[in-house]
């Protein structure tokens, strides 16, 4: 008797190249080999510089599609059809819409992981990608949303189905975060430091929280760990705002829990997220948090709900809120934080929080999802 084949399940992604989303997807190939009823392979669309490693027993699948959409959708079409996976699995939203398409021509199902706010990432200049994801989406097997704000924008402005959607939380390891929270830091920090973490990029809203930090007269130094397109506007506004030797962009670090533990405190200026890991992770070492109310994540990790956008610097159950785009509240938010009673209390509730996120179950909820497509039992669409 023949034996049956082991299946195989494409994990598609534009780059390991940085940032949350190729941390989380990295953490997920490493962590489910062994709870998925398929072999794992991995599949980047673009050839940049790899952040994140990939165990070297899980086989490759490196395109060269130099970040466009027509190359994505060739040449992952293509090794699709050569090799036959039995599952797509994709993340970012490039990534996300090609695999779609591959997944239509050939019949392999497709699962998408929604790492962002789609609505405010893609911004309002962005017609035709929002069409394109109105259009794609809806046609997958099944969506992850990474914090339930991410999936009320799917089924409200996109089209897809409630059955179709399933919220889970990024893995969380809290254990190794704290193991490497005690390590050395990998930088030397100013004494106070108020520590911000994501890629220089005009969804981060940088220069709102370097306004903020100039409007606030607070003590110590503003660290903002990452790099990207806009680190040089950054440093010519913290010049201009007069607090150029205050400000500093050391770059991407290897380990940021280090500094995470080391901080006074974490703030976020960010218009867009879909679950904000840097916020959680601030949580796990228990520093006080400062961050947008933006879409989506924020509200829901520190107040637990997605309740009505807040008009002025709120304290919320878990850390501080302030609107976005308002830098005047975030450096009342500051000044907030720099008052030691409430900097214990929200301290306290950071780490209290932060047991909410457990990696296990995330893990478990990621595994079943994908062992369901793949055993067939949810109809093919």
């Amino acid at each position: 008797m023949t034996q049956s084949r082991r299946k195989r399940a494409f994990f598609v992604i534009n780059s390991l190249e940085g940032g949350g989303a190729e941390r989380v997807f990295a953490t997920l190939i490493e962590r489910l080999s062994d709870q998925l009823s398929a072999d794992i392979e991995l599949v980047l669309l673009d050839r940049l510089p790899e952040i994140y490693k990939i165990p070297v027993e899980i086989q490759r699948h490196q395109l060269d599609c130099r970040q466009g959409y027509v190359a994505s959708v060739t040449q992952l079409v293509a090794l699709v059809q050569r090799e036959r996976p039995d599952l797509l699995f994709s993340f970012l939203t490039r990534s996300n819409c090609v695999a779609v398409v591959a997944g239509l021509l050939t019949g392999a199902p497709v699962v998408l992981s929604e790492r962002v706010h789609t609505s405010s990432h893609l911004g309002q200049g962005a017609a035709i990608n929002k069409l394109i994801v109105r259009l794609l989406y809806p046609l997958a097997k099944h969506i992850v949303a990474t914090s339930h704000g991410v999936a009320r924008d799917l089924r409200e402005n996109y089209g897809v189905s409630a059955s179709k959607i399933s919220v889970i939380y990024n893995p969380i390891q809290r254990d190794s975060i704290m193991t490497r929270a005690m390590e050395p830091a990998p930088i030397v920090l100013p004494p106070t430091t108020w520590l911000a973490i994501g890629r220089l990029t005009p969804n981060k809203n940088f220069a709102m929280l370097i306004d903020a930090f100039a409007q606030s007269d607070v003590e110590g130094d503003l660290v903002i760990l990452g790099e990207g397109p806009e680190r040089q506007a950054l440093l010519r506004l913290a010049a201009v705002r007069g607090i150029g030797d205050r400000v500093h962009l050391p770059g991407y670090v290897d380990n940021p829990y280090a500094c995470l533990k080391r901080a006074y405190a974490y703030v976020s200026a960010s218009n867009a997220e879909g679950f904000p890991n840097a916020l959680v992770e601030a949580l796990v070492v228990g520093i006080p948090v400062a961050v947008t109310d933006c879409d989506s994540g924020p509200s829901e990790i520190l107040r637990g709900d997605l309740a009505p956008k807040i008009t002025r610097a709120t304290e919320a159950e878990h850390g501080i809120l302030v609107p976005m785009r308002d830098s005047a509240a975030m450096a009342e938010a500051m000044r907030k934080l720099a008052d030691s009673a409430s900097r214990a209390h929200y301290a306290e509730r950071a780490s209290r929080r932060a047991e909410d996120f457990d990696f296990a179950r995330t893990l478990d909820e990621y595994a079943t999802l994908l062992n369901t497509v793949l055993s067939g039992e949810t109809s093919r669409r």
